[in-house]
């Protein structure tokens, strides 16, 4: 619970961060779907074990490091952009620790089972960022 109180206060800053600087109108019409899909992403890992939580966390911290790094690298040498810059950097070592944090708390090596989830995680944030920028 104290692991799941910590990371929420932390994403909830990086949501209140990402909503200054990024207005409504501009956000997705998808975003109540992925608030039902990210529920249940958390709770089906819930269901099983905490390694499977845990495993689920670093596979989800992992898809959004690549993504921060993704828009960091966009926003590079444009001056315009540098503060967005810096706040997607601060979110994104938050996340990297979350992921370190997850991976430490792992009880046992994943097997086939929680590879698979965390691979349809994976695809499925990916897929999610996707049509993001189109809707």
């Amino acid at each position: 619970r104290g692991f799941a109180a910590r990371h929420r206060k932390t994403e909830r800053q990086h949501l209140l961060r990402i909503e200054s600087i990024l207005p409504a109108p501009q956000r997705s019409l998808l975003l109540p779907i992925w608030r039902i899909a990210g529920f249940f992403t958390g709770a089906l890992p819930a269901l099983v074990s905490s390694n499977m939580v845990f495993a689920t966390i670093a596979a989800v911290e992992s898809f959004v490091d690549l993504h921060y790094r993704q828009q960091i690298d966009r926003l590079s040498g444009e001056p315009l952009y540098s503060g967005t810059a810096n706040i997607l950097q601060e979110c994104r070592e938050d996340e990297l620790a979350h992921r370190d944090e997850a991976i430490e708390m792992q009880a046992l090596e994943p097997g086939v089972l929680v590879r698979s989830w965390c691979w349809l995680v994976g695809f499925g944030s990916g897929v999610s960022v996707a049509l993001a920028r189109r809707i």
